[in-house]
């Protein structure tokens, strides 16, 4: 079994995420909490995240400082 580590390409999709969320913060939260998104079962997964950050949104500062701290941690283990 052989795992694949995260590479270069991986670190410029984490810095493009990143940077992206400055773009989409202000409606992001109001978008999650007022469309009623469905998926084909493939996007399950994708759903759950929506939900997730839909539920997380509502405490926006706690969820920021939260998740702004695991992004830096992750982004300095390699990601």
């Amino acid at each position: 079994m052989s795992v694949k580590l995260p590479g270069p390409q991986t670190i410029i999709f984490h810095e493009e995420m990143v940077e992206q969320y400055g773009r989409v913060r202000r409606f992001l939260p109001h978008l999650l909490n007022t469309v009623k998104f469905s998926s084909a079962p493939a996007g399950v997964t994708t759903l759950n995240a929506c939900d997730y950050l839909s539920r997380e949104f509502s405490s926006r500062r706690q969820f920021l400082t939260t998740h702004q701290r695991k992004l830096s941690v992750g982004h300095g283990n390699g990601w």
